[in-house]
């Protein structure tokens, strides 16, 4: 109603009608519209309007004629002898209630009333005056449009594109703020998300590893110990029975560190039994391991009888690396200073053979055997140096140059523009001929990758920490694991030959032990979700390959298609050591990692 009245409105001022005038043509609107309603109910009243016209007197007043449509009350009709029709009688007045109500007379008085002030009502529907109205508005519309010059369409049309410009950027800076803060929320949601299962699969890890590394170290605390002469067993059947009583220093030294490394760090093992054992093993490498008559200042033994007599002693320096470890973490244990002297004095000797004077290991000079640098030696040097100077700032210093020596001869491994690690390289860093300059050792390669990780770690150099990384570990991951069966190959040759190691293609424990400790290591640094996936990808397979559930421990040796080959937990090479150190380390560092969470 409001929008027909100003439709009204408008037009009447148009056409010069004042406002009063206006307002008195609105109500008289109002008021034909209600007669105008009222004709339904009128139509009961027989129409005989039209045949009375021609019959009436022709001396009825201009009012009377004016409204002859709307009030025939007095109106009666006549018979014409030329028409014997007998027309219906026009009801009286009284007959009709519209026209006998008052509303009705009043509202007929002031039509007339109207009708000769001059005052006439519009008839055309209201649709049509609007209609009429834009009809105009688009005639002169279309009228300027032509009457405007080419330049002015063309600044138009600018105007206009400018104008819809201007709205989309009001339209989206309005809109941008929130969209901003639901991507926002929503990446927020997202990172919670990712963090909470994130931690989940980290406690699902610990949980695992945490069991696991119980059921080692009860295996070897109940089937290793000889309590008769003291030390190790070491070749172990996978029922925990002892097949030969052969000690290997190796091992021996392993497992004295082993158990004190748990006895020091974890409360758990925090036990008598596991203190008593690495004193008893600590006792028998001291007492047995050291042979004065080999080599020009002595040797440590690679395998002595169960008694302790020496059997074989090897030209390496790896007998004595462990020897060093042992000494120096039973020292932290036990507060035996004199072990620790023991240990840094054997530490001199196996850094002086290490870096050039060799003759203290009795290997003959041959003509036709070049001297090579084996990535096992500074790695091993590089590991005593983290064992030794853990606490010990004095040592620290005392060995910088050496830890930096270290550092630079695993580099040289690195060989075919950062394309390859090959496990023995010429003293002058260059690739070697043959099988032996052509072997590569992926869980050898992550070894040092966790190592070089450590240290650069400690020393806050931060594209070693890379190098480490990209090169140490997802380099000999990528080239190392099978894509057919899974699992990591022992050996493989950087030009595709078949090495000639018979186990090449073989899946041994201890390079599966050395990837999780680095890809964890790795993430916990990063916190890189690549790090993660690779870590589970190793997980995933030894878990369900080595352990060996019926009697614990691990099953050492497995085939390409990774059955179990060799189904002894313990042997010359194998014992405890790269196992427990792998859960052990895992352990801590999902602790630090959960906690971290």
């Amino acid at each position: 109603m409001k929008e027909t009245q100003t439709v009204l409105r408008g037009r009447l001022i148009c056409e010069g009608i004042t406002l009063p005038r206006m307002q008195q043509e609105l109500w008289m609107r109002a008021k034909l519209q209600v007669l105008t309603s009222l004709k339904p109910v009128s139509a009961m009243i027989p129409a005989t309007a039209s045949f009375q016209k021609s019959n009436t007197r022709r001396n009825e007043t201009s009012a009377a004629h004016a409204t002859t449509s709307i009030n025939t009350d007095n109106v009666k009709p006549e018979t014409s002898s030329t028409n014997p029709v007998t027309l219906p009688t026009a009801l009286p007045a009284s007959a009709n209630p519209l026209k006998a109500s008052r509303t009705h007379q009043e509202l007929h008085k002031e039509l007339l009333l109207a009708h000769r002030k001059g005052l006439v009502v519009c008839s055309r529907p209201e649709l049509q005056l609007v209609l009429e109205r834009r009809r105009r508005e688009q005639t002169d519309r279309e009228r300027g449009e032509q009457a405007r010059t080419p330049l002015e369409q063309v600044l138009l049309k600018r105007q206009q594109r400018h104008q819809e410009k201007e709205s989309q950027q009001e339209h989206t800076q309005k809109e941008e703020p929130q969209l901003l803060e639901f991507v926002r929320a929503e990446r927020y949601n997202i990172v919670l998300l990712k963090r909470k299962m994130t931690t989940e699969k980290l406690q699902h890890f610990r949980e695992r590893i945490r069991t696991e590394l119980d059921r080692v170290v009860d295996f070897w605390l109940k089937h290793s110990h000889d309590k008769e002469y003291g030390g190790f067993f070491t070749c172990i059947g996978k029922d925990g029975k002892v097949y030969d009583e052969l000690k290997y220093v190796w091992l021996q030294g392993r497992q004295v560190w082993m158990y004190c490394r748990l006895y020091r760090t974890m409360e758990r093992f925090h036990r008598p039994e596991i203190l008593e054992a690495a004193i008893s093993g600590g006792e028998f490498l001291q007492k047995f391991a050291w042979v004065p008559s080999a080599g020009s200042s002595g040797k440590c033994a690679f395998c002595l009888s169960r008694d302790g007599r020496a059997v074989k002693v090897q030209r390496t320096i790896f007998s004595e690396c462990f020897y060093v470890m042992a000494l120096d973490e039973l020292s932290r244990v036990t507060g035996d200073q004199k072990m620790q002297v023991e240990a840094e004095r054997v530490m001199e000797l196996l850094v002086g053979w290490a870096r050039g004077d060799s003759a203290g290991l009795g290997r003959p000079e041959l003509p036709g055997d070049p001297p090579v640098n084996s990535m096992a030696v500074p790695m091993m040097v590089l590991c005593l140096l983290g064992q030794l100077t853990e606490g010990r700032p004095q040592l620290g210093e005392k060995y910088r140059d050496l830890g930096a020596w270290c550092v630079q001869e695993i580099l040289q491994h690195v060989q075919r523009g950062g394309t390859a690690i090959l496990e023995n390289v010429s003293k002058e860093g260059k690739e070697l001929p043959g099988c032996q300059g052509r072997l590569q050792n992926p869980g050898h390669a992550l070894e040092a990758g966790w190592f070089l990780l450590q240290y650069a770690v400690a020393h806050g150099e931060r594209e070693l920490q890379k190098v480490a990384v990209e090169t140490f570990m997802e380099l000999p991951f990528r080239t190392g694991w099978d894509p057919q069966h899974g699992g990591l190959f022992y050996f493989l040759d950087v030009d595709g030959h078949c090495p000639t190691q018979l186990e090449w293609n073989m899946k041994l424990w201890w390079p599966h032990c050395e990837a999780l400790i680095a890809f964890l290591m790795a993430y916990a640094q990063d916190r890189e979700p690549a790090l993660l996936d690779r870590f589970t990808q190793v997980y995933d397979y030894t878990f369900s390959h080595f352990p060996d559930p019926e009697h614990a421990e691990w099953f050492g040796y497995l085939s390409q298609q990774g059955s179990v080959v060799l189904d002894f937990k313990g042997g010359p090479f194998k014992g405890f050591f790269h196992v427990p150190r792998c859960l052990y380390m895992c352990e801590r560092l999902l602790d630090g990692l959960i906690g971290q969470s």
